[in-house]
């Protein structure tokens, strides 16, 4: 039995930005116990595989939980400029797009991994992986961790960094839950978030494969819950695009949810209303179903017309404004970028990210019933918490 100061469970994003602050400020005590066969393999995925590791718009606004503004200490205390200055000691030049998304300037994230564990290994870092963490127990001061395969670590200290139920061909599980209830933490419902969304509406109809830029609204109960702006993809499911995944989360958990497109929000209804009469009565060579050629996707201009009551001005530009479908559910945990809900923050110290039921455990990263909206805030809450926990224990001493 190997007796470590800190064992840090999970090799994923937040475990692996532990190690590397870890090994950044002299401390070699540790040691990162991986599920896998390597470490990082739902890394190399963010941001579609181009790895967007934060945003410059970071703040709490982002972000959501349970307990309103738990995150905010950590969002604050570690925001853009000290992730920047993380990558940048690692040699990893960053870009940020006109959404103020972040990448590395190669647009790889396996070229991040890649540097990420050519330190840990030039530093002697300490990685075990094929240890699928079953039990943790605590006996006196020590944690004893046991393997699936009956292997056993003591340490000191833990960071919990084991994902959430999201992506489970990284066999993200949700088996972090079940090893912080071992230690009397409660665990809000988990839903999938970020992920694309189903409807049976034939509004949809013949636009598979066809993009808009539009604005979003959230429904339930008939009340509009969250707004987004961005792209929208017409499936054959349904909806996606980065707009949807923004809103995504919210609708996993009401009655009687909807998603509410308005394909041109730069104008209201009735100038909207105004302009199309004014096609009618200028363009009379236009058919009616171009009565949104040029204003929008004309092939979603069309289905607009062809599902307006009676054709008027007034009913095409309405539709066009509230394209309203009804959601059936969404594509489940295999499909969702990361987990709504998990291990309850109620009992977790904001500032430092540890448990404020058993000493010496941190709960770090996607585990928590923290959850931020798509392009790159995700990835760093993990940075974010794991930053809090590792000053912690490093100051601590």
């Amino acid at each position: 039995m190997r007796f470590f100061k800190v064992a840090i469970i999970g090799g994923g994003a937040s475990g692996l930005t532990s190690a590397v602050a870890f090994k950044k400020a002299g401390f070699d005590d540790f040691v990162v116990l991986e599920r896998l066969d390597r470490v990082g393999k739902k890394f190399i995925s963010t941001g579609n595989g181009q790895g967007n590791l934060t945003n410059v718009n970071i703040s709490k606004n982002f972000y959501d939980s349970s307990v309103k503004g738990f995150f905010t200490a950590a969002i604050e205390s570690y925001g853009y400029k000290e992730i920047e200055s993380f990558y940048n000691f690692l040699g990893i030049t960053l870009t940020t797009d006109s959404d103020g998304k972040v990448y590395p300037l190669s647009k790889q994230a396996s070229s991040v991994l890649d540097v990420i564990r050519a330190y840990l290994a030039y530093k002697n870092t300490d990685i075990i992986t094929d240890f699928f963490v079953t039990d943790i127990k605590k006996e006196d001061d020590a944690f004893i961790i046991t393997s699936a395969k009956g292997d056993i670590i003591k340490a000191q200290t833990v960071l919990l960094c084991t994902g959430g139920s999201a992506q489970k061909q990284f066999d993200t599980d949700g088996n972090g839950y079940n090893l912080a209830k071992q230690f009397g933490h409660k665990i809000t419902p988990v839903y999938p978030s970020l992920v694309q969304l189903k409807t049976d509406s034939p509004l949809i109809k013949g636009l598979r494969g066809l993009k808009a830029d539009a604005t979003v609204y959230a429904i339930g109960n008939g009340k509009v819950l969250k707004s987004a702006v961005g792209e929208v993809l017409f499936t054959d499911y349904g909806v996606s695009g980065n707009a949807i995944f923004k809103i995504s989360g919210v609708l996993s958990k009401v009655n009687n949810p909807e998603v509410k497109i308005s394909f041109i929000p730069e104008l209201s209804l009735d100038e909207l209303a105004d302009k199309i009469e004014d096609r009618f009565i200028n363009q009379p060579y236009l058919d009616v179903s171009d009565a949104l050629t040029g204003l929008v996707n004309k092939m979603i201009g069309k289905q607009i017309v062809k599902n307006a009551i009676d054709c008027t001005s007034y009913q095409i530009a309405y539709l066009a404004k509230n394209f309203i479908l009804p959601i059936s559910g969404n594509l489940g945990f295999n499909y969702a970028q990361v987990t709504k809900g998990g291990v309850s923050v109620g009992d977790i110290d904001p500032v430092t990210m540890q448990s404020k039921l058993t000493s010496n455990l941190y709960v770090l990263g996607e585990v928590l019933d923290v959850d931020g909206d798509c392009g790159g805030y995700n990835l760093h809450w993990a940075f974010a918490s794991a930053m809090s926990a590792v000053n912690d224990i490093i100051n601590k001493g």
